[in-house]
């Protein structure tokens, strides 16, 4: 029993030193002759990249579109061209603005009525050089006044000598005014005309010699009817019109009524207003 477990003992201690022993056996078996390592697999060549795709050619813009013309404001009216404004100012014109009017009245008035005058004043025996000018003035201003509206120069040139000649005409009748008044004023003083007439100035022009004759009244009559026409016919246009066009008319009124009031002036003589003869 006693060599039994003897042989037991030695058994498992035999064991222990085999199982102590045999991993440090199989590490030297395997250094002694180690297993060659395999051979590293190459690496495979670079795939070469793709050629870059060129890029397609630009799409070329479109024209642009021209932007409309901007409309105008309601408020703000667009300036007429000149051509518009003339068309305009005609549709304003009356008939004394016709060139059948003025042909009428340079024929009627510059030249008929101024000759007329002219024989009447060699009739009364008192023409002067004055009345030679003043007819060919008439005459000479009455065929610019035919030249149309577009040629202003020459309208300029014509109102202004007219309103020369009448502040000449106008300085005259002053004067035979005056001449007259002297003679009422010495006749009132030795009571001469005061007994002889009720009208003292009528009495006084008749011997001044500037009483007016029947022709030298047509005249004057005919100068009042034409410039009369043109004053009443200036006003209308003036009020019917704007701008520039009614300023023209405006002066073109003053002027025939300028007319019309010397013209008076002539019927009444150098006496106080209301005394025609």
């Amino acid at each position: 029993m006693k060599s039994r477990s003897r042989y037991v003992a030695l058994a498992v201690l035999v064991f222990y030193l085999i199982s102590l022993v045999f991993p440090f056996w199989g590490l030297a078996v395997t250094h002694a002759n180690p297993t060659p390592l395999p051979e590293p697999t190459p690496l495979p060549d670079p795939t070469p990249l793709p050629e870059p795709t060129p890029l397609p050619d630009p799409t070329p813009l479109p024209e642009p579109t021209p932007l409309p013309k901007p409309t105008p404001i309601p408020d703000q009216k667009p300036t007429p061209d000149k051509k518009q404004s003339t068309t305009d100012e005609k549709d304003n014109d009356t008939f004394v603005d016709k060139i059948g009017w003025k042909t009428f009245k340079w024929t009627v008035k510059d030249i008929g009525v101024g000759l007329v005058s002219l024989v009447d004043a060699d009739i009364q025996k008192k023409i002067t050089g004055l009345d030679f000018y003043f007819t060919g003035a008439g005459v000479i201003r009455g065929f610019l006044g035919l030249f149309p509206d577009e040629y202003e120069g020459v309208q300029f040139v014509a109102d202004t000598w007219d309103r020369v000649d009448k502040g000449i005409q106008l300085y005259k009748q002053y004067q035979d005014f005056k001449q007259v008044k002297g003679i009422v004023k010495g006749a009132k003083a030795g009571g001469e005309l005061l007994e002889a007439t009720k009208n003292p100035w009528r009495q006084a022009v008749k011997e001044g010699g500037f009483a007016l004759s029947k022709l030298g009244k047509f005249v004057a009559w005919a100068d009042i009817a034409i410039s009369g026409t043109e004053t009443v016919m200036h006003t209308v246009k003036a009020i019917n019109s704007t701008g520039q066009d009614r300023t023209d008319a405006i002066f073109d009124a003053i002027g025939s009524g300028g007319d019309v009031l010397f013209a008076a002036g002539t019927l009444a003589g150098p006496t106080p207003l209301g005394v025609i003869h």
